[in-house]
């Protein structure tokens, strides 16, 4: 709906501007940049969900590097100076929300349980605090 609104800007200040009653909704020139700058924004979120909609088995080892991708997304975007101060206050929010849920993808246990095609002794390289008898012990709680 943003990115239509923008195409359409300015099919839509000629209707704003043929009725009185909607020209207090008119957008000035700040809220249409403004207004593409969240598209902008808003695609990095497209992307993310039109990847994983993809997958035909949806598990959790798929999703562990979107949410990865995601974070570096917005912290790039954080990070830009350029960026306007009501998308990084947007991220900002955001980043909160997903590192929320994020806790929850104990990675070790995911790539172990799901994709069992990645070598235990090469994921526990990469983590020094967890050897793979740890990770063995955890998973099946011994």
């Amino acid at each position: 709906m943003v990115e239509r609104s923008c195409e359409l800007q300015e099919a839509l200040n000629n209707t704003v501007m043929a009725d009185r009653d909607l020209r207090k909704l008119e957008l000035v020139d700040f809220e249409w940049i403004l207004l593409e700058k969240i598209k902008e924004f808003l695609y990095i979120f497209s992307r993310a969900i039109n990847h994983i909609s993809h997958a035909q088995f949806p598990t959790i080892s798929n999703f562990i590097p979107v949410y990865n991708w995601l974070m570096d997304e917005i912290k790039d975007l954080q990070a830009n100076e350029n960026t306007n101060e009501i998308i990084k206050t947007a991220a900002k929010y955001i980043m909160e929300k997903i590192q929320k849920y994020y806790q929850y993808t104990y990675a070790l246990v995911y790539n172990a349980q799901y994709a069992p095609t990645l070598s235990i002794t090469n994921v526990s390289d990469q983590n020094d605090n967890h050897s793979s008898d740890n990770l063995f012990n955890h998973i099946y709680k011994k």
